[in-house]
């Protein structure tokens, strides 16, 4: 891995490299990233030999409810789920988008057609929610997050890039003097995933920020900031998102 500070003169340089792994730990040499798309595909196919068991794609939730007289009842359906979601199932013939993206990449579910939205009324047993740091069952219970939160928001590129950058087929994390910091991880298929963070998208008091706003050109320009006086752009975006 190769680690990547400010010089006497502001602009980036190569300060060290250390191993890609701790010495020791395993008998693999090295590191492997399994993109998520690979992982989800394996956990379907699991999934799908289960027949008590249905997936459905493009699914969001709207409202939770709990009904507090019937929670310690045995065998109630205490609690009551609205969700939104689009006609139509799983397909692997119409790619889904990261949500953000105007063209959609290869992944297992089918895109949203916002105009085809009904919702769904669900009375349950109980609810599972695994929805991350940010997540929207903890608000919808109305519990606090314990801890601390940080503010930074990071953007994630999957590109075929054209550069100049010495390093870009190698682990990194580039730190510069006042634009933020990339990790680059090498990927299959000519591919590089860069993680930047967005120094100039400031969320409110509420943590909140306008996602709306940030398109992969977005990110791209931080990356371009970070990582001068090298040049950085790309012939092919495979996937991109955003998170806090």
């Amino acid at each position: 891995m190769c680690m990547w500070n400010p010089g006497s003169d502001g602009l980036i340089q190569r300060s060290s490299r250390m191993s890609n792994t701790i010495p020791g730990i395993s008998r693999f040499p090295c590191g492997v990233l399994l993109a998520q798309h690979r992982i989800e595909a394996v956990l379907l196919r699991e999934i799908s030999k289960f027949p008590n068991v249905e997936i459905r794609p493009n699914v969001e939730p709207i409202s939770l409810k709990m009904d507090s007289n019937h929670i310690q009842v045995p065998n109630s359906h205490a609690v009551t789920v609205t969700l939104r979601r689009a006609r139509g199932g799983l397909s692997s013939e119409h790619p889904v988008t990261n949500g953000f993206d105007e063209a959609p990449t290869q992944r297992p579910y089918s895109a949203v057609d916002q105009s085809q939205v009904n919702n769904e009324t669900i009375k349950a047993k109980y609810v599972i929610g695994c929805d991350g740091a940010h997540s929207w069952t903890r608000a919808q219970l109305g519990f606090c997050m314990e801890g601390e939160q940080t503010e930074y928001i990071w953007g994630v590129l999957d590109i075929v890039p054209l550069t100049d950058f010495p390093d870009i087929r190698a682990r990194c994390a580039i730190h510069s003097a006042e634009s933020g910091t990339i990790m680059i991880i090498p990927r299959e298929d000519g591919l590089v995933r860069i993680y930047c963070q967005l120094s100039t998208v400031t969320p409110d008091r509420d943590g909140r920020f306008d996602r709306s706003s940030i398109t992969p050109d977005t990110i791209l320009e931080a990356a371009q900031r970070i990582i001068k006086p090298y040049q950085l752009d790309y012939k092919h975006r495979d996937w991109w998102t955003i998170y806090q």
